[in-house]
């Protein structure tokens, strides 16, 4: 494990960064991961770096902070997966998305052309 030494200074490291840095760029940084990181990869960097700073663990001054920033910075990861979850799609899925418009287009167009054959047979 580490010491209260290397604990104290994770913390101020931590606060030192969220200091120069800002945004999604900060939580990668604070998480060491990148946007491509899956659910899995960013439980695992947090639970990591949640014990050495958490405030009943690590008596500095500063680790509360440096808890909060990890935190939101989870947060931040999750949303971020969420989103690309809701709104992306494979290439299978907009290929079958395409196929299915595609039908539902042709489909509508059939049903237009028989309403005005029925339309012409009634003059």
């Amino acid at each position: 494990m580490f010491t209260n030494v290397q604990n104290h200074s994770f913390v101020q490291s931590i606060v030192r960064v969220a200091n120069e840095r800002v945004g999604f760029d900060l939580y990668c940084h604070v998480l060491n991961l990148n946007l491509s990181s899956n659910e899995k990869d960013v439980t695992k960097a947090y639970r990591k770096l949640i014990l050495r700073c958490h405030p009943d663990k690590n008596k500095h001054p500063d680790a509360p902070a440096a808890f909060r920033i990890i935190t939101k910075a989870k947060e931040e990861f999750e949303t971020r997966h969420a989103l690309i979850n809701e709104f992306a799609t494979s290439p299978e899925d907009r290929a079958e998305e395409a196929k299915e418009c595609k039908e539902a287009k042709e489909a509508k167009e059939a049903k237009e052309a028989h309403i005005e054959l029925v339309d012409l047979s009634w003059q």
